[in-house]
């Protein structure tokens, strides 16, 4: 393994941190996740396990996020993977296995900016550029356009501050005028579509569309 990987981790027995030496590790509550620079976050799974997932991603964390399991059990690793979670891994951790598949992940969710994202009738690209839905020019606002990539480029609910940061960097305006981004984009998308339910809060953070069930 080479270089030194920062790695934080909740959840986990002093005992289990024995396997992770070769790391920089950190321990890291769930609400800072995103505040601390780390090159992925390893999740202890337990019962109290999937809130605390919920958490890292509503924090506005969109690293790698890795559960650390007791044993390779279907229900645990179906269950990590379904709050956020991007791989699940048991004990014991080998060290250089759990880098390769950190990298692996940075490296899958890491497509240059100008990539077309394609999600259902919409495609847009990952900086708002040229959204079409059906093939079709949609007209938005150049900041709408933005907001729209953003989410629908998101492997995972996007927070509010996180979109305001994406466009305003350091100095957001209020939350409302955000708000009102998303509210237009709602009334726009549903009438090219003929569809409700986009822009929709999920998990603490805004998803492109509902999800069904």
């Amino acid at each position: 393994m080479e270089g030194v990987l920062s790695l934080g981790v909740f959840g986990l027995a002093r005992g289990r941190l024995d396997a992770l030496l070769p790391f920089d590790v950190r321990v890291v509550s769930p609400d800072e996740a995103a505040a601390v620079p780390v090159a992925a976050f390893l999740l202890g799974w337990d019962w109290q396990a999937p809130a605390a997932a919920r958490r890292v991603r509503g924090a506005g964390y969109d690293g790698p996020l890795i559960a650390a399991l007791d044993g390779y059990r279907v229900d645990d690793i179906a269950a990590a993977l379904a709050h956020g979670c991007d791989d699940a891994q048991a004990f014991p951790l080998h060290p250089r296995e759990l880098a390769a598949r950190i990298a692996a992940i940075r490296r899958r969710a890491a497509p240059p900016l100008r990539t077309r994202v394609h999600r259902g009738r919409l495609e847009i690209g990952r900086d708002g550029s040229d959204p079409l839905v059906d093939g079709k020019p949609l007209k938005v606002s150049p900041n709408c356009a933005r907001v729209l990539g953003i989410v629908a480029a998101a492997r995972h609910p996007v927070p509010l501050p996180r979109i305001a940061a994406a466009l305003y960097g350091d100095d957001p305006p209020p939350s409302k005028t955000i708000n009102t981004y998303l509210c237009m984009l709602r009334s726009i998308m549903a009438a090219a579509t003929g569809e409700d339910g986009w822009l929709a809060l999920h998990d603490g953070g805004y998803v492109l569309h509902r999800p069904v069930g």
